[in-house]
């Protein structure tokens, strides 16, 4: 057990959390005590260590595709909730731990492999509906990077998964689409997968680089509502409320499905229920 305190908010959550794991990383080492406090004799070091460990176990997932082990979350349609896709939310495992994305994504960018860890998910998933992991009859939701979008390995990934999968519905989801360095490829490599029946969906909307501009640009059929946004539907700022629901009014009206993230309580629900969004996923539903 690793341990980190914070009085008066000194730190954010994020890097609170990272350092009751470099604490805990020190509890396993031998010798040590089994619980151990982030600035105790022994921690200070740990961060690099935990860092090269990490990129070891990134490296590892993107040359052995049975490393990465999807955790796979229900997207429900609205209002009645009953699943119609799992999205395939990657995992690393690292020693006895499982890394998730803020551990393993930066990682990923960093050293610029996204098209390699992307391949490596779409084999695991592969896998998964090979011995029947996944459970049967329902559809599948996918990330891919913003590099992953433009790489024709990636593309034929996608194009060889559907068909092998078994009569299942592909959504393909991407995000950060300012990131996307050639709109025009992006474009036409969405296009060529939605003519072979995938559905594209638009991920994170509301946080990073996505944009009204962007999406108005893009060939997509979901948007993605990210946990930020959803969130802000319970707060007491009548203009936070006011822009979200506007926001989803008018994408909603030109078109588009829209799907809620991060719904975890019947507020939540009843919120984007009530906006109109028609498909939604989080842990209300697992």
């Amino acid at each position: 057990i690793g341990v980190a305190m914070s009085e008066h908010a000194a730190f954010s959550l994020h890097e609170l959390q990272t350092r009751a794991d470099l604490a805990m990383y020190s509890a396993k080492r031998p010798g040590n005590r089994k619980i151990v406090f982030h600035g105790e004799g022994g921690t200070e070091g740990m961060a690099s260590l935990v860092s090269n460990l990490r990129v070891n176990a990134v490296y590892n997932a993107v040359q052995r595709p049975e490393c990465i082990q999807p955790h796979y979350q229900a997207i429900v349609t609205l209002p009645d909730g009953k699943p119609v896709y799992y999205e395939a939310l990657a995992r690393i495992r690292h020693g006895e731990d499982l890394l998730t994305p803020p551990e393993f994504l930066p990682i990923v960018r960093n050293h610029r492999i996204e098209v390699e860890f992307d391949l490596a998910v779409l084999r695991s998933v592969e896998e998964d509906i090979r011995i029947g992991r996944v459970k049967p009859g329902f559809g599948l939701s996918i990330n891919v990077s913003p590099v992953g979008i433009l790489d024709e390995r990636v593309i034929q990934g996608f194009l060889g998964m559907l068909s092998r999968a078994k009569g299942r519905r592909i959504i393909v989801e991407i995000s950060e689409l300012g990131l996307i360095a050639q709109l025009d490829k992006a474009e036409e490599n969405i296009k060529r997968l939605r003519d072979v029946g995938c559905l594209v969906a638009l991920d994170d909307f509301g946080s990073g680089y996505s944009s009204l501009r962007m999406l108005s640009s893009m060939p997509v059929d979901i948007v993605k509502f990210d946990i930020s946004m959803i969130h802000l539907l319970t707060s007491t700022c009548e203009k936070q409320l006011r822009i979200v629901g506007e926001i989803a009014h008018i994408i909603h009206a030109n078109g588009y499905a829209i799907a809620a993230e991060g719904v975890e309580t019947r507020e939540h629900l009843d919120n984007v229920v009530n906006l109109g969004f028609s498909l939604a996923q989080g842990f209300y539903f697992d």
